[in-house]
């Protein structure tokens, strides 16, 4: 935080200060000492949580040792849950995986926990469940362990997953209504 911005960088060279991510904090006098810090070393990841000096907002990090850069991801202060194999992090707005790829689609929904994940019986599928108590709305992502991506997420209000695979969700409309409209789906779960 030297000269009114937080730096992060894995070079000691605090003569000229530069790094592999910067941004301005509010309190320009402010030292390191001075903030707030947390950390997670998951695999080549190191998840930062960082409060700079008199700021009300922490700010979130993922910085990759393999491929030396940081990227800040505000999304993971929600929750974020690990994949499998050490192949990254996701969480109910995107992914961040080993490789560097980072991915956030784009919603409008915050403040969601994360509920369940969900094995496909071929053992390269996984459904990760997140969900916002206050308004009742599910986000649902699928990870593929082969093409190491996550399909677009699906956004719901209710859903039923049942042995067969087929995956019933229907969406409120915010308004009271006499009928609601259903998807019928066939997943690999």
């Amino acid at each position: 935080t030297i000269g009114g911005d937080l730096t992060i960088k894995i070079d000691d060279n605090t003569a000229d200060g530069s790094g592999l991510y910067a941004e301005d904090v509010d309190n320009k006098d402010q030292t390191l000492d001075d903030a707030e810090i947390f950390y997670a070393a998951i695999g080549s990841l190191i998840l930062l949580k960082i409060r700079p000096y008199q700021e009300k907002e922490f700010r979130y990090f993922v910085f990759n040792e393999k491929m030396e850069t940081a990227t800040r991801i505000d999304d993971i202060g929600d929750c974020c849950i690990l994949l499998p194999d050490n192949h990254g992090i996701i969480f109910s707005k995107g992914y961040y995986l080993q490789t560097g790829e980072y991915k956030r689609f784009d919603t409008e929904i915050h403040d969601m926990i994360f509920e369940r994940r969900l094995a496909s019986p071929n053992g390269e599928d996984f459904l990760y469940i997140f969900y916002n108590r206050m308004e009742g709305i599910y986000v649902m992502l699928s990870y593929n362990l082969i093409t190491q991506s996550v399909e677009t997420p699906t956004v719901c209000h209710g859903f039923s997953l049942f042995e067969n695979g087929e995956m019933v969700y229907f969406k409120s409309d915010g308004e009271p209504q006499k009928h609601h409209a259903i998807q019928l789906w066939s997943t690999p779960y």
